[in-house]
């Protein structure tokens, strides 16, 4: 999308708009963040990283492509401008296809008329609970008293990171490692991310969880209006290799996804919709995402 952007604005303008995703280096999101605030920059096509945490007060233009899923999340994005009160701001939701989108766009009264979302919690989330017990850990030894502020889980995780040698044998419990906060992310669940390398140097960094989908082998990775190729993953290393390629062509992959029940269910209930008999269960679920193939085209 930035390639499109910079074409539309022209030459005059195409050097004064960068894209902006939290899987880049801290120093080249900082140096975007800067060029917003002085104004050399005069856009940025983002990912919803911009959505929190980022205030820079001389944004007037917002454009939402596609509705971004929830009232909060909306708010949100379209909060990134108008944050100064001698100046007004444009917010343009730009709909797609999806049932939601054209929902919106047909019943403004239900969107504007709704409330913001509760916001759901749940503590005991292992992925991110195991990176607060490190980082408790770093700041005191942990007890067996300790872990009762903590959700029920937290002992067998504690054991798991004692196995794992983040953890010292216990009790109590010493983290081993050195400012271990900063292996902890607050864009993001995983402490391990993957380097993306492009000759000797690492342009950026990408989680697991989108690895599948943005990097897999032969994937033309987009990164800041240059085209790099996916040559191979080192899951060892945690390191994916690129090599420079052109922008002038685009890959999709073709995703299987496999949904199978995990443990017992939490609860059944029958349903009648119509004249049809339902049986709706709840309970945990295991859901496998495999890249296939993958699709590419060039402009």
């Amino acid at each position: 999308m930035l390639l499109d952007v910079r074409h539309l604005v022209g030459a005059e303008l195409a050097g004064r708009v960068s894209a902006y995703k939290s899987g880049y280096r801290a120093d080249q999101r900082a140096e975007i963040e800067a060029g917003l605030r002085s104004g050399h920059l005069r856009g940025v096509v983002s990912t919803n990283a911009l959505e929190l945490g980022i205030d820079v007060g001389a944004l007037d233009v917002a454009v939402l492509a596609g509705y971004p899923g929830s009232t909060m999340s909306f708010w949100q994005q379209a909060g990134r401008v108008g944050r100064r009160a001698d100046r007004e701001a444009v917010v343009v939701l730009v709909a797609g296809d999806d049932a939601l989108d054209q929902f919106h766009i047909q019943h403004p009264e239900a969107f504007f008329g709704q409330p913001i979302e509760q916001a759901a919690v749940d503590p005991s989330n292992a992925s991110i609970q195991l990176g607060h017990l490190v980082c408790a850990a770093a700041e005191r030894a942990l007890e067996p008293d300790d872990l009762r502020l903590f959700p029920a889980n937290a002992q067998r995780l504690v054991d798991r990171l004692t196995e794992g040698g983040e953890l010292s044998q216990g009790p109590p419990w010493q983290a081993r490692g050195q400012r271990v906060q900063s292996d902890v992310s607050l864009r993001g669940t995983s402490r391990e991310p993957y380097s993306l390398q492009a000759g000797h140097g690492v342009i950026g960094t990408i989680e697991p969880p989108y690895l599948q989908r943005e990097c897999y082998p032969g994937a033309l990775y987009l990164h800041n209006g240059r085209g790099y190729r996916v040559l191979a993953i080192d899951r060892i290393a945690r390191v994916v290799r690129l090599v420079d390629d052109s922008v002038e062509a685009r890959t999709s992959p073709l995703v299987e996804v496999r949904v199978v029940p995990r443990g017992e269910a939490l609860a059944t209930r029958q349903l009648l919709v119509g004249d049809a008999h339902l049986t709706a269960t709840a309970g945990p679920l295991q859901v496998c995402e495999t890249v296939a193939g993958y699709r590419e085209a060039r402009r």
